[in-house]
């Protein structure tokens, strides 16, 4: 037995495997992307090697499948193709980046390239989205009179932007000092192409210093506050914590540990496409300039507002959107003008980013992403959980 191993690894010492390229390149819709390996000498058995898909900034199971992959060449063969399926996500986004990985096995050789780049050309540049029905948040601007007076079509502008999330998962929108408000994230019901707020759970601390827990589910469009349910015509007020249900949602006022109420709508909505919450902050003066979170990182931190000077995909109106946040790194990123904000208010809206809250690809390294970070260190493991890398929620 130890003598026919030994003749088989004589017969395989010159044989080696690599990628027929380094880089490899698909369109997000393409549907799968094609990788080769190149066998180099001879063998007198047939031969399996594994590649291995590796994430970068593709994410898989979303963007891409995930599973090894067995390659096998017969005694003749010198090359061998294989495919990854690609994931389109409908995500407005730059593109991404996956690797796949030769791995070694006993008796073969690698030989570079056995790492090959692939990435994905996003597809959704040009698509048309409709606002009412992406999950899109607004905030306020700071803009100057001077610009307003030549341009008052921005005298009551907003910044627009979509974080998407993904199915399943809970998000944080809001961390201060005595609040924290998380999303769960849904596939559309109808429409399966994008997704949707699904619950929204506020924990708050109440002029007890009790924390209270309060949970709105697009499911009946319900609400409780602990397990009181907040019923039709229904107000729960206690400790300084107000829920009270108003034209098909509910109006959530808590302390915020100040004298003045951090109030927010979350409003339950059914389109041809899904059922869904939206979420709005009503009035926000009470939150930190430190606070954070999806929505709450951009509250009460200078917004500054100016025309964009440098080259546009189309003939809209561009803007340069700089945001300075006390204890981050100032962001400067690209939007341009709607007339009207998701909820179809008479409110113009700058729309800027990706659906997941990241850089436009139209405008290069120069644009910066919409949210501090990655969405995904926005990720919470619970309805109530208020632990995320860029928390401000006080436990104590």
């Amino acid at each position: 037995m130890y003598m026919n191993h030994s003749f088989v690894y004589l017969f395989l010492i010159d044989v080696t495997f690599r990628f027929e390229k380094a880089q490899y390149s698909v369109s997000e819709d393409g549907g799968r992307v094609e990788l080769c390996v190149l066998q180099n000498g001879e063998s007198i058995i047939d031969l399996t090697i594994t590649a291995l898909p590796q994430e970068f900034t593709a994410e898989g199971t979303t963007d891409y499948t995930p599973s090894p992959i067995s390659v096998q060449f017969n005694q003749t063969m010198n090359k061998k193709c294989f495919h990854i399926t690609i994931i389109d996500d409908f995500n407005r986004e730059s593109s991404e980046i996956f690797e796949v990985e030769l791995l070694p096995s006993t008796g073969l050789t690698l030989v570079d390239p056995a790492v090959a780049t692939v990435t994905i050309i996003d597809d959704d540049t040009n698509r048309t989205y409709d606002f009412v029905e992406e999950t899109l948040y607004t905030v306020p601007l700071h803009i100057s009179h001077d610009l307003v007076e030549t341009q008052p079509e921005l005298a009551r502008a907003t910044l627009c932007y979509t974080v998407d999330g993904r199915p399943n998962h809970y998000f944080n929108l809001v961390s201060d000092k005595c609040v924290s408000v998380n999303a769960y994230f849904i596939r559309a019901q109808r429409a399966n192409i994008f997704n949707v707020i699904g619950k929204i759970g506020i924990t708050a601390v109440d002029s007890d210093n009790n924390i209270q827990n309060i949970e709105i589910d697009q499911e009946g469009c319900s609400a409780t506050v602990g397990s009181t349910p907040v019923t039709d015509g229904a107000i729960y007020h206690a400790a300084n914590i107000t829920v009270r249900r108003r034209r098909g949602g509910y109006r959530v006022a808590v302390p915020n540990c100040e004298p003045r109420h951090l109030v927010i709508w979350v409003t339950c909505k059914s389109t041809q496409d899904a059922d869904m919450l939206k979420f709005i902050i009503a009035r926000g003066n009470s939150l930190m300039p430190t606070s954070h979170g999806l929505v709450g990182q951009f509250w009460n931190v200078p917004v500054d507002i100016s025309p964009y000077g440098g080259p546009t995909p189309d003939s809209s109106s561009y803007y340069s959107v700089r945001v300075t946040p006390p204890d981050g790194n100032p962001r400067q990123f690209v939007g341009n003008l709607h007339p009207q904000t998701w909820d179809l208010s008479y409110v113009s809206c700058i729309y800027a980013g990706s659906s997941q809250g990241g850089t436009l690809g139209e405008f290069g390294d120069a644009n910066d992403p919409v949210i501090e970070g990655h969405y995904r260190q926005y990720m919470v493991t619970g309805l109530f959980e208020t632990h995320f890398k860029y928390s401000q929620f006080e436990t104590n």
